[in-house]
Order: C-alpha cells, then sequence, then structure tokens
C-alpha cells in the first residue's frame, strides 16, 4: 500500500484536462455500452438466410430473412400487374419482407409453423427465450449503471475542475499518518462515505451488466445459428444428389447477422468500464495500521 499523493490547487491546466478525461471516461464507455446494447438486442439483424425463386428454373434470389430474439422477418409474397410498353398486362410476383416483433421473451417461436424450414423446436425456443432475458437484464444492469455513473460524474467533475482531484471523505482528519511513539506507525483510515459504496455498487452494476449481456449474446448465436433449422450442418450433411441448397425449400442455412457482434462489442465496453471506476472513484476501505518496532528492526538489520 503507498503512499497517497495529494495534488495541490495550483495544478496546471494540462493535469486538469488530463484529469477531466479520467473521470468522465466510465460515463462514456456505460453510455456507449448501453446504446449499443440496447439497439442491437432490438435489430432483426441477428441470423439472417438468402432465399430462392420456388418457381424459376435457376437459381434466382427474391431476398433474405432476418431474426433475432425480439424480431422475425419473413418473406412474404403478393401478385402485382405489369403493363407493358404494348399495354399488354401481366401478373408479377413481388417478395418482401414482413416483420413482427414482440417484447416478449421467446415470443415468436412457433413450433406449429407449416413447413419444415418455418417450424421451430421446442430446444430452439428455450434457448431463444433464454437469450432474451439475458438481454433484458444485461440491458436493465447497464442502465441502472448509466444512472449511478452520472451521479457520480456530476459530483466529481466540479473538484477535478477547480482542484484537478478528487476529494475523498475519510472518517479520520487525515489520510496518511506517521508517528515516531515506539517506532514507526503507518495509519490508513477506513473509508465508509457515501461515494466509496456508491462506487462498489457502480463496478458491480458494470460487471455484471457485462457478463449478464456477453451470455445472452453467446447463448443467441448457438440458437440462432445452430440451433435453428435449417443451420449450416445440415447443408454440408444432410443434402442428397447434387447438394444444392436451393433443393431444400430453397433457402440458404441461416448465418450469424452484425447485430449480434455489436451487442458483444456493447459488453466489452461494459466490462471496460467497471475497470476505469475503480481508477477515478475510491471504493470501500478497512483501517489499516502497521507497526514497525524499533527493537525488531534492529534485531532484523543485525541478523
Amino acid at each position: 500500500m503507498g503512499k497517497p499523493h495529494h495534488v495541490p490547487v495550483g495544478t496546471p491546466i494540462s493535469t486538469r484536462l488530463l484529469s477531466l478525461t479520467l473521470a468522465i471516461f466510465p460515463l462514456v464507455l456505460l453510455l456507449t455500452a448501453f446504446v449499443l446494447a440496447a439497439v442491437s438486442s432490438a435489430q432483426n439483424d441477428w441470423s439472417f438466410r438468402d432465399l430462392y425463386d420456388p418457381a424459376a428454373d435457376d437459381i434466382v434470389y427474391i431476398g433474405t430473412e432476418h431474426r433475432s430474439p425480439f424480431v422475425n422477418c419473413a418473406l412474404g409474397s403478393s401478385t402485382v400487374n405489369v403493363t407493358a410498353a404494348d399495354n399488354s398486362t401481366t401478373e408479377q410476383t413481388v417478395w418482401a419482407p414482413v416483420c413482427v416483433s414482440s417484447h416478449q421473451t421467446g415470443g415468436l417461436c412457433d413450433p406449429t409453423a407449416q413447413g419444415a424450414s418455418r417450424a421451430d423446436s421446442a430446444f430452439f425456443c428455450q434457448h431463444l427465450s433464454l437469450s432474451a432475458h439475458l438481454l433484458y437484464a444485461g440491458c436493465a444492469l447497464l442502465g441502472s449503471a448509466l444512472l449511478l455513473v452520472l451521479v457520480l460524474t456530476a459530483a466529481t467533475v466540479p473538484q477535478v475542475l477547480r482542484t484537478g482531484a478528487v476529494h475523498i471523505a475519510s472518517s479520520s482528519s487525515f489520510l496518511w499518518a506517521r508517528h515516531h511513539r515506539k517506532g514507526q506507525t503507518y495509519v490508513v483510515p477506513p473509508n465508509h462515505s457515501v461515494a466509496s459504496y456508491l462506487a462498489l455498487l457502480l463496478t458491480l452494476l458494470a460487471a455484471l451488466g457485462a457478463l449478464t449481456l456477453a451470455a445472452g449474446v453467446v447463448t443467441g448465436i448457438n440458437a440462432l445459428s445452430v440451433l435453428q433449422f435449417p443451420n449450416g450442418d445440415y447443408f454440408s450433411t444432410g443434402l442428397t444428389g447434387s447438394g444444392d441448397p436451393t433443393e431444400f425449400n430453397h433457402g440458404g442455412p441461416w448465418m450469424l447477422g452484425r447485430s449480434a457482434g455489436i451487442c458483444a462489442a456493447g459488453a466489452v465496453l461494459a466490462a471496460v468500464a467497471s475497470y476505469f471506476v475503480g481508477l477515478v472513484w475510491e471504493g470501500p476501505r478497512v483501517g489499516v495500521v502497521e507497526t514497525h518496532e524499533p527493537d525488531l528492526v534492529d534485531n532484523a538489520v543485525a541478523k
């Protein structure tokens, strides 16, 4: 345990700016993490697959389906009349995505869907529901951490602007003392201020939010790209004949989208923010008294 360094009131402006940057860094990290996690969780691009025209002789791409823990976008067809240059009218099939969203975890799973390519297994639905629960919990924890870091940052920034340092309220009149009664005694008083416990709570919220989000992302990736049928392994080993993916319902396997990676990035930023909290605000501390008796020191030196 090293001796604390006291920053003088007349701190250079460059030092104050660096201290200010460090003081607001946890807020920036948590704000970015919360936005990334909340926005990506509501997007549909967690997984996707390409579909092809079932009426065409060749492989004709008609669109892409998307799916996430809260959104399901399937291609729907409609018939429109197309007028040619000679004023003749023909019917043409138009494909467009039809998206359904739900705030209920696992509410978009449908094991009774018509067609093998759209049916959901109970095992898949269980994992998709678990992923949605974890994403909800992770966003809630990060939202709570964001509110708490706003309070701590608002109380800290004025102190840093004035002196370039964070003032710590201690239960003793000194942070470090050295006495020469019967040797040397080093005293570090306990710290049980409200700010210290808020900093501890902030660290826990950010760390737990990061872990929960990471678990939600991993569970969601496993459900949407591995457990959701048809997956890549089916197209590698399950097809017969030419192995053409269009042989099976004229669609390819489910692949990973970019929203899962964005949500994972939010979890990483939240974990980094939990570390930087300890660099700005001191947590609770039990008092420490360390005494070195002269005779013990002399004997040790003599030996």
